[in-house]
């Protein structure tokens, strides 16, 4: 089996441990009370977990995806793993976080 499957350089992929539902505001608030960790970075995590979308996706996320009246991100097919455009509806709450993320109230990010 070895022998047909890439070898991947050596390289070994990090996972993280999911975070039990029930955790998940503890988890919130201990990252939002972590010192030296920076508001963009904060709401990037928060954003992350209300959106259930991949941590590349929400990094890379532009103000032309949001679409601030309709409460919905569209993802474009060229970052998504499945290279298929995905849709993600925006509860009340994750547009209150982008909100605050100057990066993202511009036009130009």
């Amino acid at each position: 089996m070895t022998v047909a499957l890439p070898k991947n350089g050596g390289k070994t992929k990090q996972h993280y441990t999911a975070v039990a539902q029930e955790n998940v505001q503890e988890a919130i608030t201990g990252v939002r009370a972590t010192p030296g960790v920076s508001d963009a970075a904060k709401s990037a995590f928060e954003f992350l977990i209300l959106t259930a979308t991949r941590t590349t996706e929400v990094l890379g996320a532009t103000w032309d995806e949001i679409d601030l009246e309709a409460g919905g991100w569209t993802i474009p097919a060229s970052r998504m793993k499945a290279k298929r455009e995905h849709r993600v509806l925006l509860s009340a709450t994750a547009l209150a976080v982008i909100a605050h993320v100057p990066a993202l109230r511009t036009p130009t990010s």
